[in-house]
């Protein structure tokens, strides 16, 4: 655009170049120079060029025009008025046009209207426009303009819907408005012979042009009269009594009823273990749902939890309690209304090798990760009698201040793999279906379980999601420790937290409490912004048996679960903007600045508007005696990938709150929290960026050879996603946890347990129960070995991994998708 001039576009699309004053002024000067009026005469005159009157004018048009007043006078500037004899239309002008302007400045004249009405246009069809001499009303000029009506608008299909449809198809419709100078699109609806199962135009609104589509959507059932009908109006037009409209009518015809496993068993089952099972019918003119049945050579082949369910409906088959002759049973869903129209799969019963006794007693557990809309996480205790069974269970959810009762069964096979199944759970959008909870597990010793949700799932028809990715632990509760309340004087504590902040934006917290004085100091990163909160803990709400209460920090609103007086798991419940879930550990009783080799990973993210942006670090360090820093920084900034050496320096305050400074990386400030047992817990605190991670000693991991690694390792491994609610909510995010097998050489194998979830591209979840894990890896210095393994169906996956010693590995992922594992090896 030039400086000297702005293009003014009027409501039917006419561009008019209205130059500034000194465009304005060079042109008028160069008109007068043909020997016009000069010295105090008023004389006036129309601009000539783009500013002068225009002939003609369609109703609500707008134009500018301007005149030069000559000699002193021009100072003075120009009156403007419009004359004529209006229309007859109610309210019928001639237009409206700026009172008084500046020698040589436009005026902007309006025609009369509304558009599309004829007896709006004046008699005789012209008005007149006057401009005179502010100076000399006497001297003035005028122009006679031509007012004609707009052409109607029309509506026309430019992409006409087919003359028929089977039910559940798709076809996109292109309506084209004409005319119509506002631009407001068309309106397009649907009418049918049963009202409100006509199928669905989305969007039900477009612009009107050829690049605005919209997707019928046919009815899954035949309409009452076999029709449907696709309507389209000019917006514009809707209150007139003769609106423009084009109509389509498409019959509609009955699709080939479908029918498919949307959730499938697991592939080998322990007799008397469970698996979850869906089925979709598609099509289905009855919606009558789907019957189960299982067949094999023996006499008893399980069992379904419901024979028949709605299409979509979860059911639970029971494998046989003994294995049937030939070890296969064939699960066969058939559709209702036409029987003959099934899917099937074969699930092979193998003997009842189990460790169920691995489970017994009391324990607590803490798992995190995502739901549908972002981030998630539950916690609780659970009661194990040994034998299969989940006597008593209770659950806190993020953000709620309930707690929930349960109870169910579990199995544990001989690798140190199991089921957890637990019935009670509360339902709805965004919890379980049916209330059924299915968790995953894998045995480190029977104390300690890796754990992750196994029962996301997507109800197609309601539109519905069900359960979470999450994944954690399961560690086994000391009774002994229980007690109200639960901090020991002369004791201090440390504490870890994640969660999510308004609009979905990522939450980390750390922070130090005493035991003696109830003071707590708390650093936060809250959607990028950091600050630190102090003040006193108060207790209430202890359970009858003191091992888990309520615990208020700051604003928050925290239950604990006691696993020993020296661990506890945090949950958030309700009453805060901001929502954090973690655990808590008692520090050294002479707290220092960490001394020694270290390994750690961390997990975190960056902020979006409406969500955040994940990454994931990793990397050795050592500090020396006068608190110098020395390491290796491995990070991935979803996707963006560096390894950088580092160096720093650490301190810790004597309230055990200390930091960590690195440079030369992509993170380089911390604040650190000492414990007793669990290493270092870190909290990032860079600008825009955060995360939480535990830095663990390096024991033996230094001087680590091929053969360190070596063994059955129960391994759990999460992949970060962005969670966007701009892009459709959560991205790609996948848990799977089981046995990885290394064979202290350079191979790992194994069987995971994959759990997919992708809400962006509407995947949702997608679980596989035995996904095998092929992979290998090389020996580096200072026990950074690298590496990689598959999962299909997931890619490729590039690892480093550390060790600690031989029992313990952390992992971290340099893929697209930022990861971060844990192997530990088994011990029963």
């Amino acid at each position: 655009m030039s400086r000297n001039g702005i293009i003014l576009i009027n409501k039917v699309g006419f561009a008019l170049v209205v130059w500034l004053v000194a465009a304005v002024g060079l042109m008028l000067a160069a008109v007068n120079c043909g020997g016009g009026p000069s010295g105090n005469s008023a004389s006036i005159t129309f601009a000539a060029g783009p500013l002068a009157p225009p002939a003609s004018l369609g109703l609500t048009q707008v134009v500018s025009v301007a005149a030069v007043v000559g000699g002193s006078s021009a100072a003075q500037g120009v009156n403007w008025s419009v004359t004529c004899t209006p229309g007859t239309y109610n309210g019928a002008s001639c237009g409206t046009i700026t009172p008084h302007t500046a020698s040589g400045y436009p005026a902007t004249y309006t025609a009369p209207g509304p558009l599309n009405q004829a007896d709006a246009v004046p008699a005789g069809g012209t008005v007149m426009v006057t401009a005179a001499s502010t100076a000399d009303p006497n001297q003035s000029v005028s122009a006679t303009i031509q007012i004609t009506p707009q052409p109607p608008i029309s509506i026309a299909f430019n992409k006409a819907p087919p003359a028929s449809m089977l039910t559940g198809a798709t076809a996109n419709v292109i309506v084209y408005v004409s005319n119509d100078s506002t631009n407001a699109g068309a309106d397009l609806s649907l009418t049918c012979g049963s009202p409100g199962a006509c199928g669905s135009i989305v969007p039900a609104h477009t612009d009107g042009t050829v690049s605005g589509a919209a997707v019928y959507t046919a009815p899954l059932i035949i309409p009452a009269d076999g029709a449907v009908t696709i309507t389209a109006v000019s917006t514009a037009t809707e209150t007139q009594s003769a609106p423009a409209t084009v109509a389509a009518t498409i019959t509609i015809k009955q699709a080939p009823l479908t029918i498919a496993l949307s959730q499938t068993p697991a592939p080998n089952l322990p007799a008397g273990a469970a698996t979850n099972l869906t089925a979709i019918v598609s099509f289905d003119p009855d919606n009558a749902g789907v019957d189960w049945t299982a067949s094999c050579q023996g006499t008893s082949c399980g069992s379904f939890s419901l024979n028949h369910t709605a299409s979509g409906q979860l059911t639970t088959y029971t494998a046989p309690s003994t294995v049937p002759t030939g070890n296969v049973v064939t699960i066969t869903a058939a559709s209702t209304t036409t029987p003959t129209t099934t899917t099937t799969a074969t699930v092979t019963v193998t003997p009842a090798n189990l460790s169920n006794d691995l489970l017994n007693g009391k324990y607590a557990f803490l798992l995190q990760g995502v739901k549908e809309g972002g981030a998630w996480a539950i916690a609780g205790s659970l009661v194990a009698d040994g034998i299969g069974n989940i006597d008593s269970a209770t659950e806190s959810l993020l953000g709620d201040n309930n707690t929930y009762s349960v109870s169910g069964t579990y199995f544990i096979e001989s690798d140190g793999t199991g089921t957890i199944t637990l019935n009670g759970a509360p339902t709805g959008l965004g919890y379980w279906a049916n209330g059924q909870q299915i968790f995953k597990v894998s045995v480190v010793n029977s104390g300690l379980m890796s754990m992750e949700e196994f029962d996301g799932y997507y109800d197609p028809n309601l539109h519905v999601p069900y359960g979470g990715t999450i994944t954690g632990i399961l560690e086994q509760q000391s009774v002994a420790a229980f007690r109200s309340p639960p901090l020991f004087a002369g004791s201090s504590y440390s504490f870890l937290m994640s969660g999510f902040g308004p609009q979905n934006g990522p939450a980390f917290y750390g922070g130090v409490l005493s035991g003696s004085s109830y003071a707590f100091t708390m650093d936060r990163s809250i959607a990028g912004v950091i600050d630190s909160i102090a003040g006193q803990v108060t207790f209430n709400s202890v359970s009858s048996d003191d091992s888990s209460g309520n615990v208020n920090i700051g604003p928050y609103s925290l239950r604990y679960y006691i696993v020993d007086s020296g661990h506890w798991i945090l949950i958030a419940g309700a009453g805060s903007t901001d929502f954090p879930a973690g655990q808590l550990y008692l520090q050294p009783s002479v707290v220092a600045a960490p001394a020694g080799s270290f390994a750690f990973t961390e997990a975190g993210a960056t902020p979006l508007p409406q969500g955040s942006s994940p990454l994931a670090l990793g990397g050795l360090f050592s500090v020396d005696s006068l608190e110098n820093v020395t390491g290796l920084l491995d990070a991935n900034l979803n996707g963006t990938v560096s390894s950088t050496a580092v160096s720093g320096t650490t301190s810790v305050a004597s309230n055990g709150r200390g930091t960590l400074t690195l440079t030369g990386g992509v993170a380089q400030q911390f604040a650190v929290y000492p414990t007793a047992t669990h290493g270092v817990l870190m909290l990032e605190l860079d600008s825009q960026m955060s995360g939480v991670g535990v830095a663990l000693p390096q024991t033996t991991g230094t001087t680590a050879t091929a053969s360190t690694f070596s063994g059955n390792y129960s391994a759990a491994y999460q992949t970060l996603g962005e969670i966007n609610a701009a892009s459709g909510g959560v991205g790609s995010w996948n848990d799977f946890l089981g046995v990885i097998t290394a064979d202290g050489v350079s191979n790992l194998s194994g069987t995971m347990a994959l759990d997919r979830f992708d809400e962006s591209s509407q995947a949702f979840w997608t679980q596989t129960p035995d996904a095998t894990l092929t992979g290998s890896f090389t020996v580096g210095p200072q026990g950074r070995f690298t590496g990689s393994f598959t999962v299909p169906p997931l890619a490729t996956s590039q690892q480093v991994f550390y060790i600690l010693n031989s029992t313990t590995v952390l992992s971290l992922g340099l893929d697209s998708g930022p990861s971060t594992g844990a192997l530990q090896l088994q011990q029963f």
